[in-house]
């Protein structure tokens, strides 16, 4: 499935978190200029197993999953990313581009654990919070020297 809003915004039409997921499918391609879904229960509600998404300008994405998924590639070009999960998120490429207070990263995982291969919110002033609620942070593959998850020093 691909969503794509060029000169705006993918939102969350629906009020109740309880009403079924917005997204159900295999892979999720999302493209948007000014946002993905917005903090509360607003967030994109997804039942997928892999997620590319992009937001191109300023704006920024928050996704609620309902079991495991695969951040396959994530990115903002200028804001926040937040991401929860009710299993185990493997964080492939999750990449926040402009280093400012307001673009953090904050990937949840309330049941599984988070897995990293890259999660970068640049080092001048934005965070990464991770939370494995009933599991583990791990590095994804073989270890190697490169820097996995990279955030405000």
């Amino acid at each position: 499935m691909s969503v794509t809003a060029n000169s705006g915004s993918i939102t969350d039409a629906t009020i109740l978190e309880t009403i079924a997921n917005n997204l159900t499918s295999g892979t999720a391609t999302l493209t948007a200029a000014l946002g993905i879904g917005s903090a509360g229960v607003g967030d994109i509600d997804t039942n997928i197993e892999t997620l590319d998404a992009s937001v191109t300008g300023a704006g920024s994405l928050f996704l609620e999953e309902f079991d495991a998924i695969t951040l396959l590639d994530v990115d903002t070009f200028n804001g926040a990313i937040t991401i929860s999960a009710g299993g185990t998120i493997t964080a492939t490429d999750v990449v926040s581009g402009n280093s400012a207070e307001a673009n953090d990263i904050i990937i949840t995982a309330t049941d599984g654990n988070i897995i990293v291969g890259l999660v970068s919110a640049g080092t001048t002033a934005a965070d990464v919070l991770l939370t494995a609620v009933t599991g583990n942070i791990q590095e994804s593959g073989v270890s190697d020297a490169d820097a996995d998850i990279i955030g405000e020093a």
